[in-house]
């Protein structure tokens, strides 16, 4: 299992960058979210096709969070 310890930079490298050219975030690599950390949960949300193949890699990817991180996007990542 992998520990996560910076939840920006998972949303970055694990939630964005793999599926970016789905939702039109253009060709090149993102090099930041496309949106604050606060919004990640209603953009999910709101592209639940997406949310669920993102889902499917990333729970196959074994990733762990530590009981210290809190946000609301990790009732999405933990469901």
């Amino acid at each position: 299992m992998t520990k996560v310890t910076d939840l920006e930079k998972f949303a970055l490298e694990h939630i964005f960058r793999p599926y970016q050219n789905m939702l039109d975030f253009g060709e090149k690599r993102l090099d930041k979210l496309p949106m604050k950390i606060d919004e990640v949960p209603s953009f999910i949300e709101a592209h639940p096709e997406w949310w669920g193949m993102v889902k499917d890699r990333i729970s196959r990817c074994k990733f762990y969070f530590p009981n210290y991180i809190q946000h609301k996007l990790l009732s999405f990542l933990r469901k």
